[in-house]
This record gives structure tokens, C-alpha cells and sequence, in this order.
């Protein structure tokens, strides 16, 4: 026996299809807050690891005395 399909059901369907697609575009937006951050920290990390280069040779002269 076929299920009868009312209006009520196909909302409802609508609903979750809406829901689900806003999600998506949430964690389209979040991955994208994600990837900028990463490349900042990496920039971060990129000039510390410079200053500590520039900085050897004074260490390495306190180090001595």
C-alpha cells in the first residue's frame, strides 16, 4: 500500500534541505576562517624562527661570557 504524501511531509522535507544547506554554508565559512588563520600562524612562526637567527650570534657571544 502506498504511503500518501502530504503537503505537511514535503515541508518538512524543505526544512531539513534548508537546514542542511545552511550548515554547509557555515562550515564553508569556518574552513575558510581556518585556512586564513593557519597561513597567519605560519607567517608567525616564518618570522620568529628569523629573529632567532638574527639573534644567534648575540647569544652565542653572551654564551661566552
Amino acid at each position: 500500500m502506498p504511503e500518501i504524501v502530504t503537503l505537511e511531509f514535503l515541508a518538512q522535507r524543505r526544512r531539513i534541505l534548508d537546514e542542511i544547506a545552511s550548515v554547509r554554508d557555515d562550515i564553508k565559512v569556518l574552513t575558510a576562517i581556518v585556512l586564513r588563520d593557519q597561513e597567519t600562524l605560519i607567517r608567525v612562526l616564518e618570522q620568529m624562527t628569523a629573529m632567532v637567527a638574527q639573534n644567534a650570534p648575540y647569544c652565542r657571544l653572551v654564551a661566552r661570557g
